[in-house]
């Protein structure tokens, strides 16, 4: 659209696989799925599990927790959401069996 606005917006900036770039903050949870314990890979200033319909599941600020039991979540899909050192909030999603 040539930088014209689009309905609501008023900027437009164009996006694409082009201008993605390797993220070296970026969380990574495993195993995936897991049916016990999820490793987090972040260093992180606070960390949240959600299941899907948005129910806080789990929260610490305590950086040291590295390995998390989620044994005790019933079967399903989860949101992990973590705000790391530089206030980014990074999200992934796991699989409890």
């Amino acid at each position: 659209r040539n930088g014209r606005p689009i309905g609501a917006y008023k900027d437009w900036v164009p996006v694409g696989i082009s201008s993605l770039k390797a993220n070296k903050n970026a969380l990574l949870v495993y195993p995936n799925p897991t049916s016990s314990l999820l490793h987090v890979n972040a260093e992180y200033k606070a960390l949240e599990i959600y299941n899907i319909a948005g129910k806080l599941m789990y929260q610490t600020t305590d950086n040291s927790k590295r390995i998390l039991n989620v044994s005790n979540f019933d079967a399903g899909i989860y949101i992990i959401s973590v705000r790391d050192m530089n206030d980014h909030n990074l999200v992934k999603k796991f699989v409890k069996h």
